[in-house]
């Protein structure tokens, strides 16, 4: 009977240790996510604040310059990580075989000209003779000044046609010189002009903005027009801004993959529809783009629209 308790006990001893390493291990996992959208910290006091959500920082404006499929690119006059400005040339496509058609294209509307000349002259002279001419031959008059009306208004489309590609010819070898329509830096150039991605990207200089993330269950806490608070996370310096956009028709692609294909532990935050919201920044002198940031808005804040 002892040892019957005995091992009665130490089953039930051994079943409650397993509950407890169960439990904190679970416990532990949830606690240990980094990939809450929304992540409460402390003032200096040690209180805890509001909650801050990741963001990143971004140029306001990025600028993508795609190839004409038509051309051939016959210089670049930039790479990755320069600083252009406004008006710089950034490449130049061929043009010598454009001039040569125009060149061309002028001698054949003089030919064109000419034979416009001639064919009014005969038209006159065909026209005077009828007049004078007996009604047995009229009837032949009429038929060649016929004849060269058709080919008076051939030669006059024909013209307009050489006309009009001539002016595009002009147009494209004046547009050899692709520039730069802002003052930024080269981010990228793709040689390849087969992979359907922009030949060169650029980014504006001077104005950041803060993309960031909130989950369906925080947004409707935000506002556009809302003060927010914004926190590096290399050092203490404090930033101000405001919410200029709340996306709401899309979704950030990490909040399927930050889902846990096991329902048990997965909490509603985890799997809640993210979103991105867009902050800017008054003043943003130290920092960078790439750099990650936290974001505290001012939801008690009276400027808050």
């Amino acid at each position: 009977m002892k040892k019957h308790k005995k091992l009665k006990i130490t089953l039930l001893v051994i079943f409650a240790l397993l509950i407890v390493f169960l439990v904190g291990k679970k416990l532990t996992k949830k606690g240990g996510e980094t990939n809450d959208v929304a992540i409460d910290y402390g003032d200096d006091n040690g209180n805890t604040t509001s909650n801050y959500y990741p963001g990143i920082i971004e140029p306001e404006q990025k600028y993508n310059i795609n190839l004409d499929s038509e051309r051939t690119v016959e210089s670049i006059e930039v790479k990755v990580g320069d600083t252009v400005t406004t008006g710089q040339t950034l490449f130049t496509y061929q043009s010598k075989d454009y001039s040569l058609q125009i060149q061309q294209g002028k001698l054949e509307i003089e030919g064109l000209n000419s034979t416009i000349s001639n064919t009014n002259d005969q038209i006159n002279e065909l026209t005077k003779e009828r007049d004078s001419a007996s009604n047995e031959v009229r009837l032949q008059y009429e038929s060649q000044i016929q004849d060269l009306n058709s080919q008076l208004k051939q030669a006059e489309l024909d013209k307009q046609t050489k006309q009009a590609e001539i002016d595009s010819l002009t147009k494209k070898v004046s547009a050899s010189k692709v520039v730069s329509p802002i003052d930024g830096t080269v981010s990228s150039i793709n040689a390849s002009s087969d992979s359907g991605s922009p030949f060169i990207t650029l980014l504006s200089s001077g104005s950041f903005r803060i993309k960031a993330e909130v989950d369906e269950l925080n947004l409707s806490s935000l506002k556009e027009g809302m003060n927010v608070t914004i926190k590096t996370r290399v050092n203490d310096k404090k930033y101000t801004g405001k919410i200029t956009k709340i996306d709401t028709k899309s979704t950030s692609s990490d909040s399927e993959k930050n889902q846990s294909s096991d329902s048990e532990e997965s909490d509603s935050s985890n799997q809640a529809s993210k979103y991105y919201f867009y902050v800017s920044i008054d003043n943003p002198d130290g920092l960078i783009v790439g750099q990650h940031i936290y974001v505290e808005p001012d939801t008690k804040s009276s400027e808050a629209k």
